[in-house]
C-alpha cells in the first residue's frame, strides 16, 4: 500500500511542526529558568545596593553625630551616635548574608574593620576631651577623615 506525495508532504510538514514546537518547548523552558537566575541575580544586586545606599548614609550621619559629640559632649548625641553605629552594623550584617563571592566577604570586611577603627580613633579622642588632657586634635581629625574617605 502506497502513501501518496500529498500524505506523504502532509506527514513530513507534520513532523517538522512538530520538531519546531519541541525545540520551541524546549528553549522557551531554558529561556525561563534563566529569566528566574537573572532575576534573582538582578533583586540581590538591587538590594546590595540598597544597603550600600543605607551604610553610606548612616556613617555620613555618625560622622555628623561625632562631630557634634567632640564638640558639646551632650548625651543625647551620644545615644544617636550609637543608634546610627547599630544600624550600620545592623545593614552590614544583611550584607553579609547577601554577599555571594569571597571577594565581596573580603571587601564587607575590610568596611567592618575600617568603621571599628573609626570608633576606637573617636573613643580615644572623647576619653582625651573628658579627662581635659592635651592631645593632637588635627592628627585625629586627619586620622578621621583617611578612614572616611577610604
Amino acid at each position: 500500500m502506497a502513501i501518496s506525495i500529498f500524505w506523504r508532504l502532509i506527514l513530513g510538514y507534520s513532523a517538522m511542526l512538530l520538531l519546531s514546537a519541541l525545540i520551541s518547548a524546549h528553549s522557551i523552558a531554558h529561556l525561563q529558568r534563566l529569566s528566574r537566575s537573572a532575576y534573582g541575580a538582578l533583586d540581590r544586586e538591587n538590594r546590595l545596593l540598597g544597603y550600600q545606599e543605607q551604610l553610606t548614609d548612616t556613617f555620613l550621619s555618625e560622622v555628623r553625630y561625632a562631630d557634634k559629640l567632640v564638640i558639646t559632649r551632650a548625651a543625647p548625641l551620644r545615644e544617636q551616635l550609637n543608634q546610627f553605629k547599630a544600624d550600620y552594623i545592623r545593614y552590614l550584617e544583611e550584607m553579609k548574608t547577601l554577599a555571594d563571592s569571597s571577594d565581596m566577604k573580603a571587601r564587607i570586611a575590610r568596611v567592618e574593620e575600617l568603621h571599628g577603627w573609626y570608633h576606637e580613633l573617636l573613643e580615644q579622642e572623647l576619653r582625651y576631651i573628658k579627662t581635659g588632657q592635651a592631645y593632637a586634635h588635627t592628627r585625629y581629625r586627619e586620622e578621621k577623615e583617611r578612614l572616611l574617605d577610604t
